[in-house]
């Protein structure tokens, strides 16, 4: 990867020289590329994201907007607190590291922050990972393989090892591809911290609650999950 910055008086775009050419602002707009006909995905539970062609192959395209109560105050914009230190450059960056480290995330193409007076926006462009569904989608088919909870037991220990914590670990977060593979996806809020059994053990049980949410009761895939802590357990 070879980061390049480009600087305006009111924005920062950082991307990756060696995936994508100099973008522009304005390819950060969803709009941009719907006017090219361009969008060819719209993601189930990936919020603001949507699916683009782009010269190189597909990419996925995530404006960041707010949730809960401040949505309906204020949805695209965050209180401005320097470039680097905003929630899109913090998650580009660490994508970054997670690649030095050969886990499997997607790859980190271009991030920009706008500068709007004490607020800004942001968007953060990825490669697509190509032939997945998400847990949930798979397991609402009931296609998850044993050995498909076995390989997420060791990816999700690999990630942990490398001291990676995930904020929003749930089953829309993880990809499972047609070649066995597992992915995490979606870094917003998440760090790079010291490794420790008391923080590994919270996010491995935010994933079990977010599958009881969506499979309750006698739906909760029991043996599936029983299969992967024994793999995280094993990969110690």
């Amino acid at each position: 990867m070879k980061s390049t910055l480009i600087s305006t008086d009111n924005s920062r775009i950082l991307y990756d020289a060696t995936a994508l050419d100099a973008p522009e602002a304005a390819q950060f707009d969803p709009s941009y590329w719907e006017n090219r006909d361009a969008v060819i995905a719209r993601p189930a539970g990936r919020g603001s994201a949507v699916v683009i062609s782009y010269s190189k192959g597909e990419a996925v395209l995530k404006r960041y907007f707010r949730g809960g109560m401040m949505a309906k105050v204020n949805q695209a914009l965050y209180l401005f607190t320097g470039y680097e230190r905003s929630r899109a450059f913090r998650e580009f960056r660490l994508l970054q590291t997670m690649h030095s480290y050969s886990l499997p995330v997607p790859e980190p193409l271009a991030v920009i922050c706008e500068r709007r007076g004490l607020l800004a926006s942001m968007a953060l462009l990825t490669k697509r990972i190509a032939d997945t569904e998400t847990l949930a989608a798979r397991q609402m088919q009931q296609m998850v393989s044993i050995s498909d909870w076995e390989m997420l037991g060791k990816t999700l220990k690999r990630f942990h090892e490398n001291g990676i914590f995930h904020a929003d670990l749930n089953a829309n977060n993880v990809l499972l591809d047609t070649a066995g593979r597992v992915f995490l996806i979606d870094f917003d809020k998440c760090k790079h911290k010291h490794p420790d059994a008391i923080w590994h053990k919270k996010n491995i049980k935010r994933l079990k609650r977010s599958l009881e949410k969506l499979f309750p009761g006698d739906l909760f895939p029991r043996a599936g999950w029983d299969v992967l802590v024994r793999a995280y357990a094993k990969e110690a």
